[in-house]
């Protein structure tokens, strides 16, 4: 492979049609994200609205109660380690 032929890239073309691609990309998918939400509103409109208080409480709490265990976890697995090394060199 010649370096010229590596080298002699104009990138200034070569980001215009970047540029060119990305925004019609952009406007694509703006365009069905309006969509979605406008029909979206239109088929929800008559229905009933959802009581998710209780759900998203309960999926607050797990997540919560997760954390924590995660949290525990890795003091132990520090403390573990720790003595373990303590032991090694005493």
């Amino acid at each position: 492979m010649c370096l010229h032929a590596l080298t002699s890239v104009n990138y200034e073309t070569y980001n215009t049609a970047i540029l060119v691609h990305s925004m019609k990309t952009a406007f694509v998918l703006s365009g069905a994200y309006a969509a979605v939400i406008f029909l979206g509103c239109v088929f929800m409109k008559d229905r009933q609205k959802l009581d998710l208080w209780t759900p998203l409480m309960l999926w607050s709490l797990c997540l919560a109660l997760f954390r924590c265990k995660l949290r525990i976890m890795k003091k132990i697995i520090e403390f573990r380690d720790v003595n373990s090394e303590l032991l090694k060199k005493g």
